[in-house]
This record gives C-alpha cells, structure tokens and sequence, in this order.
C-alpha cells in the first residue's frame, strides 16, 4: 500500500517527495543525517535487531538546531 495518505494525515507539513525502500534496516545502513522523517507502518515487529535498527534509522535522520 502507498503510505503518502497516512503520511499525509500524520503530518501537519506539506510532503513534496517521499523515498520508499525495501531493507533490512538492522544489515543495510542508512544514508547518515540525509531524511526529515523515516515513517514506519506495522514493520518494527518482523526486524530481528531492533536496537540496531532504531540506531540505523536514528542516525539516518538530519539533526534539528
């Protein structure tokens, strides 16, 4: 399913482009301080390390000032 409508109910910000991918985000490193939001629906339950993905994902996420 396309999550740019739930996205868009979730946000208050206007979304312009939204990147999905196919990972496994506790092997395959995200980009470092590259994306606004990392959206995830009703995925966290099938990873096998979570810590290592919520750190993957955390690093992934550009730093607010």
């Amino acid at each position: 399913t396309c999550a740019l409508p739930i996205l868009k109910k979730k946000t208050k910000t206007k979304v312009n482009v939204i990147n999905s991918k196919k990972l496994d985000l506790s092997k395959d490193k995200l980009p470092k301080n590259k994306y606004d939001l990392v959206y995830l629906h009703g995925i966290i339950q099938h990873v096998d390390h979570v810590g290592k993905a919520l750190k993957n994902i955390s690093d992934s996420l550009k730093k607010m000032e």
